[in-house]
């Protein structure tokens, strides 16, 4: 599906404007639409979603039951926050190229290793993680 072909995401945004003179309370928010599509980088078919579950990641920003944009298409640099396929599990990681593995945000978890298939059969970078929308009640 072509990017263009499909219809945007517009909903309405409330914005604070600068008073300027006499204002009437009702005057400092102005209502614009936002393209959540555009926000969120959205790119078809490259952008997927995933719903994490678990702390493993919360030092990194992301918490329990976060929807994550993710992209196919960029490519993935040292410290990134990814999505790999490990041994078939999804699973949510911090990409250390220098050390090559992938780790969480919590020191208590141990990193994975994306060279040796000793502990792991096959390890497969997904995409990277654009954005989190995490749910106010997790915090």
């Amino acid at each position: 599906m072509n990017q263009d072909s499909h219809s945007s995401h517009l909903l309405p945004f409330f914005t604070p404007q600068p008073p300027s003179g006499l204002t009437s309370p009702n005057d400092c928010y102005a209502e614009v639409a936002v393209d959540v599509d555009r926000y969120l980088e959205v790119q078809r078919p490259s952008t997927f979603f995933v719903r994490v579950s678990g702390k493993s990641m919360v030092n990194a920003g992301i918490m329990d039951q976060a929807i994550l944009v993710a992209s196919r298409d960029r490519p993935p640099k040292h410290d990134d926050i990814v999505i790999a396929d490990i041994d078939g599990e999804l699973s949510c990681k911090i990409l250390d190229t220098k050390a090559q593995v992938l780790r969480t945000a919590n020191t208590n978890h141990r990193p994975v290793s994306v060279r040796d298939h000793s502990e792991h059969k096959e390890v497969t970078l997904l995409g990277v993680v654009t954005h989190a929308i995490n749910p106010l009640s997790s915090i």
